[in-house]
C-alpha cells in the first residue's frame, strides 16, 4: 500500500520494456601491427655484376607457424605505368623471423645496372595461405651500384 500508483500489481514486463537499454560498450579500436614488414631504405646496394640483391625483411607472427612469402622487386616505366619484373623469390618463413632475402636479378635488371648506376624500384613483400594473399606491403627504394 502506498507503493503503487494504481494500488494493484505491477507489470514488470512493460516496466522492463519502457526502460531503454543500457549501451553497449564498443570496444577500443587498436590499430592492427602488420605482422610482415619489409625494413628497406632508400636504397639496396647491388655489387657491380651481381645476380641478385639482399632484401631486408621480418616476419613476426604469434606461434611458430611458417608462412610462405614473397618478394618482388618492380618498376614502372612509360607513360601508362606498365611494371617490369626486376626479380622475385618465393621463400617460407618461420613465424617470427628477422633477416634477408636474397632476391635474383633478372636479365633486364641486370642489363638496366650496367647501363644505369642508380634503378628506382618498388620492393613488395606479401605472405601467402594457398592462393589467397593474407597480406601485403610496399616500399619504394632504389637499387644502387657499388
Amino acid at each position: 500500500a502506498g507503493k503503487v500508483a494504481t494500488g494493484g500489481r505491477v507489470d514488470v514486463n512493460a516496466a522492463l520494456a519502457s526502460v531503454a537499454p543500457a549501451p553497449t560498450p564498443t570496444p577500443p579500436v587498436v590499430p592492427a601491427t602488420p605482422a610482415l614488414t619489409l625494413r628497406v631504405g632508400k636504397t639496396l646496394a647491388v655489387r657491380a655484376g651481381a645476380t641478385r640483391v639482399a632484401v631486408p625483411v621480418t616476419s613476426e607472427r604469434s606461434g611458430t607457424a611458417a608462412c610462405a612469402v614473397t618478394v618482388a622487386l618492380r618498376m614502372r616505366v612509360g607513360s601508362q605505368g606498365r611494371w617490369v619484373a626486376l626479380g622475385t623469390r618465393r621463400v617460407t618463413l618461420p613465424g617470427s623471423w628477422r633477416g634477408r632475402v636474397s632476391v635474383p636479378l633478372t636479365r633486364t635488371a641486370r642489363n638496366l645496372l650496367v647501363r644505369h648506376s642508380r634503378v628506382r624500384t618498388t620492393v613488395i613483400a606479401a605472405s601467402q595461405k594457398g592462393a589467397a594473399a593474407r597480406e601485403s606491403v610496399r616500399k619504394q627504394s632504389t637499387l644502387v651500384r657499388r
